[in-house]
């Protein structure tokens, strides 16, 4: 069975809440905002309003409010309204597989945030778009935009959001089977969080270690951190979090051939998906419980259940995992004699698989982007030292000058204090001649 790992990439501004707290702001709001469906106000909480039901997981809604909130900025020219909007559309073409519109959206969120010199939101916004480029298997430009986020959270000693650009680095590393790299920016994201007590951060990376253990086959460790993430999550009462994960630690229990927990694990991982309509988490979930089932001989039931995951991952654009549910549907049609439909999935597992990079240049070009970073980061370096060393070497010769000179100095007001005192003595001896 072939695992897809929920991957710990964050968009920055989805932030859960508890769901009766939500509904009564999002009532409250809504009554607000009928004294200003047409000003800056008006813009402010139709993306608020928006705000709260993507973290509520309704999509559709978010969007439609977002669209307002955005009509309403661009009349009234509201720079910072319109740079909220293209940020929550962006992220809800991100939801829908659109990339092109994400990167568009979130690109001019970015410029926004730049005329309105916000330099956290435009650290942001590079964050988002990495993101976006990850989901889409764009190495190359997830390594540009991750590298310029944390390059400005740096400047900014924005702790979290250092931590954020770590876990992130820590799964590119991951694509190159740079396991020291990996393990390391994993773990500096940990440490960052733990220094600030950030729980849900803390709860994502234990996670984040846990799936490198499991990668490793150290399946204790990989429990340990992993079963260590889901508690804090459940303490949190983050659903989404539980969901992540349920879903890691019964692939765990799985390669320990507990199937039945793992089952227990992704059925509740599933409905938890469904509940906030993460359809990544819903069509995996599905994917691989019609894989245990195939695996069970109860064929019908798998083919039921990878067809309902191909529905969803097609509509997102997930072709990686359509890859391995189109190879599977292929095998299961063929056994139930639909030889036609087996056929047909056996095309398409050839078209996308002919699609896609190759998972060795992927590494490739992790592995060549990671090291090129790394390189002008050692010249940097060496040229930051260089300057260094150059002003403390002038220093150091402007120091021995003044010393010399000094020494010199004294040299001269000796010689000639030891001439006039011999004149001196001279001029005494003359007068005691005469």
């Amino acid at each position: 069975m072939k695992f897809k790992h929920y991957i710990f990439f964050f968009l920055v501004f989805s932030l859960s809440q508890g769901f009766i707290s939500q509904d009564r702001k999002l009532d409250s709001l809504l009554k607000v905002v009928r004294s200003h469906q047409n000003d800056t106000i008006g813009a402010k909480i139709y993306n608020k309003i928006g705000d709260l039901y993507f973290s509520k997981g309704i999509i559709d809604s978010g969007y439609f409010y977002t669209k307002k909130a955005y009509a309403i900025s661009r009349t009234y020219k509201f720079t910072k309204g319109l740079a909220s909007s293209c940020n929550y559309i962006g992220k809800y073409f991100n939801y829908e597989g659109q990339q092109d519109s994400a990167i568009h959206y979130f690109s001019k969120a970015k410029d926004y945030y730049v005329l309105l010199k916000d330099s956290a939101l435009v650290a942001g916004m590079y964050n988002n778009m990495g993101v976006v480029y990850k989901s889409h298997g764009n190495i190359p430009k997830t390594l540009e935009y991750f590298f310029l986020s944390l390059k400005i959270k740096e400047r900014l000693h924005d702790t979290i959001g250092i931590a954020n650009s770590c876990t992130n680095l820590g799964q590119l590393y991951s694509y190159a089977n740079d396991t020291v790299n990996e393990i390391k920016y994993l773990k500096k994201a940990l440490h960052l969080r733990e220094l600030i007590n950030d729980v849900p951060g803390i709860a994502i990376s234990n996670m984040g270690i846990g799936l490198y253990y499991q990668k490793l086959n150290q399946l204790d460790l990989a429990l340990s951190y992993l079963e260590k993430g889901l508690q804090l999550s459940e303490e949190m009462g983050d659903e989404e979090s539980i969901a992540i994960g349920c879903y890691n630690l019964a692939n765990v229990y799985y390669k320990q051939n507990k199937i039945d927990e793992s089952v227990k694990l992704y059925e509740r991982a599933l409905d938890l998906s469904k509940k906030y309509n993460i359809k990544e988490g819903i069509a995996t979930c599905l994917q691989i419980l019609g894989e245990i089932s195939f695996e069970k001989h109860d064929t019908k039931k798998a083919i039921a259940l990878l067809e309902e995951a191909y529905s969803i991952a097609q509509e997102i654009d997930l072709k990686e995992l359509l890859l391995n549910i189109s190879e599977k549907l292929s095998i299961a049609y063929n056994e139930t004699g639909d030889y036609k439909k087996a056929l047909l999935f056996h095309k398409t597992y050839t078209s996308i698989k002919d699609s896609l990079f190759n998972q060795e240049n992927i590494r490739k070009l992790t592995s060549e982007g990671l090291k090129y970073e790394h390189e002008k980061e050692r010249i940097i370096l060496e040229k930051e030292q260089e300057k260094k060393e150059a002003i403390a070497k002038s220093e150091s010769f402007k120091k021995d000058l003044i010393i010399y000179a000094s020494v010199l100095f004294l040299i001269v007001v000796s010689v000639f204090s030891f001439i006039i005192l011999n004149r001196l003595k001279e001029n005494r001896k003359q007068k005691n001649i005469i």
